[in-house]
């Protein structure tokens, strides 16, 4: 029974309907937890403090942060991409924040953009049922209407693991702004059909207490106290920044989308957490070019895997100010966002191409010549503070079950770091910046790249011109000729402008080399992520590559690449390559039998940075393989795993993993499980080794 879980309800439901944007619904219970299970079948003793809280606490502080900013309040500091960031402590504390679950109602919900893992906050909990068996919490993750709420965890497993068959019930809640009432939760006392959460997604959830009577029942038991519960988020629905603006954003046709274009111009105009400008505000054009640019196909890695130039998965802190979170966006997804003739106006830091992110063909807006320049131009150039020969960038990482993750650029000691640090007489300079938008490690690598290369040796120049230059923007690319600096269609990026009383312009630019901006793969190092794997020994699988699986191709390498070489450049295949993989069975229980796999590692292994593990379950007729395991010790050479009793035939692959996304030629081993009632002498397996020796076990 959830004895300690009870929650002494101290006051009634107030039955409030929605009445302002951002509301959270109607007045809610939340419980305080106190009491643990103590040794087998044991209950500790304890009182529960139930406190009343209204709703619409949690929704005032998001209207509070979109109406902080009045009139033209956004106006200034947006106009080119600083590239400022936390520090890493700063950087992994926020990301902690996302991740750790919350209760109470003065919480300020967060809205979601494209896929993120995130905990909600617990704004209902309280018991019912025979012996008060049944524990019932709201938990609230973000703003909706959101695209769906994927896997959801108890305690970091996946609630469809088999330790929590028939223990729980969950209702998922889009945040639609006309859902219903949750059927699962008006079961319990206080929750009605009018407490509806209209445009919050969130979770419906009773959990199941079992009489405890016997030490196997506590070993058995789940629940030791209110479970962390956090989820998998698509999120916003958003308008197409490539076809919005000609309608009002109420009545924009929304879906879900990772681009960033997208995602801002929803902040832009949405009047419940956003900012609510009108059309008239905006540069639907800049945001369309953008939002296309972004959806070019670039390729991430050596091994051919592709995807957009730019995605981003954003939770949005809404007790930040409304200004600091746009700033985080432009730097995000390297934009500006200057104010122009009444509009904001969207401009990507890129190659300077008017369509191709990746053409390399400069599309200048003027060409300026000594006939429009009314002095001289003066230059300047960079100094070691603003100078960089290392970028050390943080992220969140899916692969590492969406903690902070580190890309390095250039790879420690490559060519490329040594020359930069002889430029640099030996000195490090190195910068360090957490971008909380980008999630794919091969993104966060070519903003690396990007940020290093702006930082060095680029000269700096600043000159007036005549009213004929009233048309250049900040962000637009100019050709300057000008003899006595030996300019001769010299390409420059105007990072600032001024309209003085006489009517000239002074500008201030810097030096543009396209190339720089093309993206680049296998550019950068990566911290080595850990890999993010279910419990349930029966079917184990990493959702996120499973999920990538589905929306790029197979992320498993249907093409493997042996990196290692002799010393005439030659691919040794003999060296890079493991081999001899077995599997051994070592012991059963009534559900599970587990294996002993091992091989012999490659000669060359210390060029690997981990080693992956994949499974296939071949008796449900599965053709792909899903990730299970990764281990950052390469010279590991066995590994211990459990699979589900059948009879069930699973195929193991492993291989090595290069930094840079280079994957050794695979082993396989198929496994196939009897499950037999008696001693462990009668579990009976047959063993079929593919690049390895037939093991019978």
């Amino acid at each position: 029974m959830w004895k300690q879980f009870s929650v002494f309800v101290v006051a009634l439901l107030a039955t409030i309907g929605i009445t302002t944007p951002a509301w959270a619904g109607p007045v809610v219970i939340v419980g305080a937890l106190l009491g643990a299970a103590v040794g087998a079948g044991a209950v500790a003793a304890g009182v529960i403090a139930g406190s009343i809280f209204a709703a619409a606490a949690i929704g005032a502080v998001v209207g509070a942060a979109a109406g902080a900013l009045l009139g033209d309040g956004l106006l200034g500091g947006f106009d080119t991409p600083t590239f400022d960031g936390n520090d890493l402590t700063s950087a992994q504390n926020e990301n902690q924040g996302i991740l750790v679950d919350k209760q109470g109602t003065l919480e300020h919900i967060p809205v979601v953009y494209g896929k993120r893992m995130v905990a909600g906050t617990r704004v209902f909990v309280t018991t019912n049922g025979e012996d008060n068996k049944y524990l019932y919490l709201a938990v609230v993750l973000c703003e909706g209407e959101i695209e769906a709420i994927d896997e959801v965890f108890f305690d970091d497993v996946l609630s469809s693991d088999k330790m929590y068959k028939g223990r729980h019930e969950i209702q998922k809640f889009t945040g639609t702004d006309n859902q219903s009432a949750s059927s699962l939760l008006t079961e319990a006392p206080g929750w009605t059909n009018q407490h509806r959460l209209q445009g919050l997604a969130y979770l419906a959830v009773r959990l199941e207490w079992k009489k405890i009577e016997s030490n196997e029942d506590a070993r058995q038991n789940p629940f030791t106290g209110i479970p962390r519960i956090k989820c998998i988020v698509r999120g916003k629905k958003v308008a197409d920044a490539q076809s919005a603006g000609g309608t009002t954003y109420a009545n924009e046709t929304v879906r879900y989308s990772t681009n960033p274009a997208d995602q801002l111009l929803d902040y832009l105009r949405n009047p419940r957490y956003g900012k609510g400008l009108e059309n008239s505000r905006i540069n639907f054009a800049s945001f369309s070019t953008s939002s296309q640019k972004f959806n070019q196909t670039v390729t991430y890695h050596l091994s051919g895997h592709t995807g957009p130039m730019m995605t981003s998965n954003a939770v949005i802190d809404t007790k930040r100010k409304l200004m600091d979170n746009v700033k985080i966006f432009l730097n995000n997804m390297r934009c500006g966002m200057p104010y122009v003739q009444g509009q904001f106006k969207l401009k990507l830091l890129d190659t300077g191409n008017g369509s191709d992110a990746q053409n390399t063909t400069v599309t200048s807006v003027f060409d300026i010549t000594p006939n429009e320049l009314t002095d001289g131009i003066q230059i300047e150039g960079t100094s070691t503070r603003t100078q960089y020969n290392q970028v050390l960038l943080t992220h969140p990482n899916p692969g590492s079950n969406w903690e902070m993750s580190e890309v390095t650029y250039p790879i420690p000691d490559s060519q490329e770091d040594v020359d930069y640090l002889a430029e640099d007489n030996g000195r490090r300079l190195q910068k360090t910046i957490s971008m909380q938008h980008i999630t794919e490690p091969a993104l966060a690598g070519d903003l690396a790249h990007i940020i290093l290369k702006r930082s060095r040796g680029k000269k700096i120049i600043t000159f007036k011109t005549t009213a004929e230059c009233h048309e250049v923007e900040v962000g637009d690319i100019v050709t300057i000729t000008y003899a006595p600096l030996g300019f001769s269609s010299a390409k420059y990026r105007i990072q600032s402008m001024k309209v003085e009383p006489d009517y000239t312009i002074s500008f201030q630019a810097v030096e543009h080399e396209p190339t720089e901006y093309v993206f680049r793969e296998n550019n950068f190092v990566a911290v080595a992520p850990k890999i993010y794997y279910a419990t349930d020994n029966s079917v184990v699988t990493n959702n996120y590559l499973a999920d990538q699986a589905a929306e790029n191709g197979p992320y498993v390498p249907t093409a493997y690449v042996n990196p290692s070489v002799n010393n005439n450049g030659v691919i040794d295949t003999a060296k890079a390559t493991p081999s001899g993989l077995t599997a051994t069975g070592i012991s059963a229980d009534f559900s599970t039998e587990y294996f002993e796999f091992s091989w012999t590692p490659p000669t060359d292994f210390y060029q690997y940075s981990s080693i992956a593990v994949y499974l296939r379950a071949d008796y449900r007729g599965e053709t792909d393989f899903a990730s299970i395991q990764g281990f950052n010790d390469v010279t590991k050479t066995s590994f211990e795993m459990g699979l589900g009793t059948g009879p069930r035939t699973y195929t193991v692959r492993l291989f090595y993993k290069t930094w840079q996304g280079q994957y050794s030629n695979p082993l396989e081993v198929t496994v196939t499980t009897v499950k037999k009632y008696g001693s462990q002498a009668d579990y009976v397996s047959g063993v079929n080794v593919f690049n390895g020796t037939v093991v019978n076990i």
